[in-house]
């Protein structure tokens, strides 16, 4: 947490401070971290539609626990039917977004098998030889960017970017698998 200290003054404050601060110190280029895979997807939409249906269905039994005389909320007139309704409409909300999750979960296979493909040409082609050497991560990165994108001209960019990262930093422990 040393990053998120507080600075004693306002003049040891410095624009690079704070560009230091925010910036990560991994090394892995940026547009290697652009890339959001399927899985991250699917998890996110996913997550979506578990707390839309956890907050509609739950908002739907309190309006509806009001409507049949169990729970007494101080509502005027339409505002119950208003907030049933709009819960209606959160349990609709993560329907859609379990229909998004099941999508992004056959692009999960696909994405797994074409990076496993890739794994697969890398390592076997003996692109990796030459990672025993003293190359720099960003050296290593740059020349294994170039290879993939000329052979694998129709993938898209920052999926290779981020193979291209995570072929730059492993040392042959990952061969073939993902």
């Amino acid at each position: 947490m040393d990053s998120l200290k507080p600075y004693a003054f306002k003049e040891d404050f410095t624009m690079q401070d704070l560009v230091d601060d925010l910036e990560d110190t991994d090394g892995i280029p940026k547009s290697a971290k652009l890339y959001k895979s399927a899985r991250d997807y699917y998890a996110d939409a996913r997550s979506t539609a578990f707390a839309f249906f956890f907050i509609g269905f739950l908002g739907l039994a309190a309006t509806i626990s009001d409507m049949v005389g169990i729970i007494n909320f101080p509502l005027p007139g339409l505002a119950l039917y208003t907030m049933t309704i709009i819960f209606a409409v959160f349990v609709l909300i993560g329907v859609y977004s379990m229909r998004r999750a099941k999508k992004y979960f056959v692009n999960i296979q696909e994405e797994d098998a074409l990076a496993n493909s890739i794994k697969k040409w890398y390592y076997t082609a003996e692109m990796h030889s030459d990672e025993k050497e003293n190359h720099s991560f960003s050296q290593k990165y740059e020349r294994i960017r170039v290879l993939l994108k000329n052979q694998f001209p129709n993938v898209d960019e920052a999926f290779l970017d981020k193979l291209a990262a995570d072929f730059s930093g492993i040392s042959g422990k990952d061969k073939g698998g993902n």
